[in-house]
């Protein structure tokens, strides 16, 4: 298939309008990235595989777009465990749509505007706007947390760690090093 016709197909897909006030982005949705390889491609395949991490909380998928043996595209995502509402239950599988989506933007298929997913574009937005009480009293409150969880086992301290905001996170970097070394 010509590249010219699945960049003009591509244009037409639907889109959603994600993002807030005057920062709205056009984004199309993987299922229809998904749907629109397989109008392209009926033998296509989508190929995904979990990549191991060092970090027992980070999941790595791997996709890779394939068509009459030929890889035409791959792609990688990463979410971590616990890490926002949707990975708190389905990290595997956000991270193989994130993968998905990307692998197809790689080929062409999707990407108006960027290769973002939507919840990286909706996660971007909200943390951009975001305002994080980073008082003392605060700053103490996200302590207790993180000892408290310490007290449990270490996966339990890291999993407390990343509930946190991201802003709080570089606060208590330091101390949350401190309680694991202190552990052994």
């Amino acid at each position: 298939m010509e590249k010219s016709k699945v960049v003009s197909i591509t244009d037409a897909l639907p889109t959603v309008s994600i993002g807030k006030g005057g920062k709205k982005n056009e984004y199309v949705m993987v299922h229809e990235r998904v749907k629109h390889f397989r109008e392209l491609f009926p033998k296509g395949s989508i190929l995904t595989e979990l990549i191991s991490s060092d970090d027992p909380l980070e999941i790595i998928c791997k996709a890779t777009i394939v068509n009459d043996g030929t890889i035409y595209g791959v792609g990688h995502a990463s979410e971590l465990k616990g890490d926002g509402f949707i990975n708190k239950t389905s990290a595997l599988e956000n991270a193989e749509t994130s993968a998905v989506g990307r692998a197809l933007g790689n080929i062409g298929i999707g990407i108006n505007l960027g290769f973002a997913s939507a919840d990286e574009i909706v996660n971007a937005t909200a943390k951009q706007e975001e305002k994080v009480d980073l008082s003392k009293e605060a700053i103490a409150k996200a302590r207790k947390y993180l000892e408290d969880a310490h007290a449990k086992d270490a996966d339990a301290l890291r999993e407390a760690f990343y509930a946190l905001h991201e802003k709080m996170q570089d606060k208590l970097r330091d101390v949350a090093n401190e309680l694991r070394s202190s552990k052994g």
